[in-house]
């Protein structure tokens, strides 16, 4: 009995661990997607020039290594795009690599997501410029195309399974564009967005599902829950390994 009690004891943890992961993902209406936000210097090479022009070659088909935008080397060969790392992949969101990169917060943002306003906390870029990545992952029950409607002011570049599906590169006024994927296999896709103002005054991102295939997006779980889950597991081990061990002592079983 003590074996079958710690044992339970193991999977009420375990269960605790998916309660509280289940809980996160759960939103109103379109959907959420975990976000993190960090600070631009106003001194970084990156910032406050080349204004204005949309380019939708900035960076390259696919994320680097590191899950960041790859840097099209033509930009990199040309000045426009100096923060880069020894990979080609730009460094805006990255503190480990930029010295002009700041982390500021983590959260969630609701979909449809619409923001006029991407500024620091201290408000239209008076002490530097915002960075954001938001994380989620949707599910498709056919193989199928998604659609949504986005802008911003200024970089966003959208990835579907670590392939690009959008890039709004440069320093530009915001605007809204329609987006249509090709099609994608049934199951789960990771969705990953980067954003970046690099301009004074303007500062805006928008993203709109506007497909069924887009009709429920789920935030990527925070270390956090992965962390608890794993410790779920692990006392589950502990507490049956410490049970089998007693009993086959009481069995005379060395």
């Amino acid at each position: 009995m003590k074996v079958l009690k710690n044992v339970f004891i193991g999977v009420v943890v375990v269960l605790s661990g998916i309660v509280l992961a289940q809980t996160a993902h759960s939103s109103p209406g379109q959907g959420s997607m975990t976000a993190t936000y960090w600070l631009l210097s106003e001194q970084d090479k990156d910032v406050n020039h080349d204004c204005c022009s949309l380019l939708t070659n900035l960076v390259l088909p696919q994320l680097g290594p590191d899950g960041l935008p790859v840097a099209n080397s033509t930009y990199v060969n040309n000045g426009y795009i100096q923060d880069v790392n020894s990979k080609g992949e730009i460094t805006w969101w990255s503190p480990s690599e930029n010295q002009n990169v700041t982390f500021l917060s983590s959260g969630q943002i609701s979909l449809p997501y619409v923001n006029y306003a991407m500024f620091p906390p201290v408000g239209n870029d008076r002490s530097g410029f915002l960075t954001a990545e938001f994380q989620g992952v949707f599910t498709l029950s056919t193989p199928s195309s998604v659609t949504f409607t986005t802008g911003s002011d200024d970089d966003s570049f959208i990835y579907i399974d670590g392939q690009l599906v959008l890039s709004n590169g440069g320093v530009h006024p915001g605007n809204f564009i329609p987006v249509a994927t090709n099609t994608l296999g049934a199951g789960k896709h990771d969705l990953t967005i980067f954003y970046a103002d690099r301009q004074v005054i303007g500062a805006s991102f928008e993203l709109t599902p506007t497909s069924p295939g887009l009709s429920s997006v789920d935030p990527t779980p925070e270390s956090g829950t992965l962390l608890l889950l794993g410790i779920g597991l692990l006392g589950m081990g502990f507490a049956f390994r410490r049970g089998l061990v007693r009993q086959f002592q009481r069995s005379g079983i060395n």
